[in-house]
């Protein structure tokens, strides 16, 4: 059965899909490739630091797309929608080692 406190709006899951943000940033704006191929982690880093501390805010990746990162920091109050696939890189020297 469905956890009816994992529903859009709990307070365990604050941001709804259909909500309109005030601030609203997509990682294309930024340069993503989405290409599965080429690192977007610049992008996607970007977009996060532009969103007002405390939110709400609200970073998309469009799609269709393939969105290659490794580690990204969030702030709080930030939703991400993911309209496509975000992919976790492989090599190991884009994490930092204390991430490990």
């Amino acid at each position: 059965s469905e956890n009816p406190e994992m529903k859009p709006g709990s307070s365990y899951f604050p941001f709804s899909p259909r909500h309109t943000y005030p601030n609203t940033f997509s990682v294309a704006d930024f340069g993503a490739a989405a290409d599965g191929l080429r690192y977007d982690m610049a992008a996607i880093q970007s977009a996060i630091n532009s969103c007002p501390e405390g939110g709400p805010c609200h970073v998309t990746f469009p799609a269709p797309g393939k969105y290659l990162t490794a580690i990204v920091f969030l702030k709080s109050g930030v939703a991400l929608e993911a309209g496509a696939t975000i992919l976790g890189g492989t090599r190991l020297e884009e994490y930092p080692e204390e991430s490990w």
